[in-house]
């Protein structure tokens, strides 16, 4: 198919503007199926929590996180103790600007406690913010996961972050990950 495809787009002399126009049609249709794929069998399956996490998942990746989060609501009420459905939920809110982001960052954390993508997602948040020394106490929690258990992808975020921290001044301590650590403590008394 892809051949055809070639050689009817070389065959056809057309402007490179309506030949980037063209590819870039076919390449939504794509995404566009992706898409009506993953709706169509969270909605042929209701109560199937990874059809509505996929569905959340390819919503958030094509920027509509009003309605990720609706899907991954869905997915968390079906399976409440998912660490990465809280964690994209916690995107969501985040890329919407709910002030709620944060208490579901932290029951990501809480969810998956030795998990470095969960772990570093948190410290991003911290570092986003400006909560320089807990994005550094991720970062540092982050490594001695990944010494445990390797991860280059992780590794790699994990070494833009530490750069970035370092840059701000910031010193990175190893330590342990400690499985009863919240930020409740941190938060104010009108949240979460």
């Amino acid at each position: 198919m892809s051949g055809c495809l070639l050689k009817s787009i070389s065959s056809v002399s057309m402007c490179p503007v309506i030949l980037l126009v063209y590819l870039c049609s076919l390449i939504l249709m794509v995404v566009c199926k992706a898409l009506w794929c993953c709706l169509r069998s969270s909605w042929a399956a209701p109560l199937s929590a990874a059809a509505a996490h996929n569905a959340g998942l390819v919503l958030l990746a094509s920027r509509r996180p009003a309605s990720a989060f609706c899907r991954l609501a869905a997915a968390a009420a079906l399976n409440p103790h998912d660490a990465y459905t809280v964690l994209l939920i916690a995107l969501s809110l985040e890329r919407v600007g709910d002030s709620r982001a944060d208490a579901a960052f932290d029951r990501a954390c809480e969810l998956g406690g030795r998990d470095a993508l969960v772990r570093i997602n948190c410290g991003g948040r911290h570092a986003r913010l400006g909560r320089l020394e807990h994005a550094a106490r991720e970062a540092g929690i982050v490594a001695r996961i990944l010494e445990e258990q390797p991860d280059a992808h992780l590794a790699s975020s994990l070494a833009t972050l530490m750069a970035l921290l370092t840059e701000a001044g910031i010193t990175i301590q190893v330590t342990e990950p400690d499985e009863t650590y919240t930020a409740k403590e941190e938060l104010a008394s009108d949240e979460v």
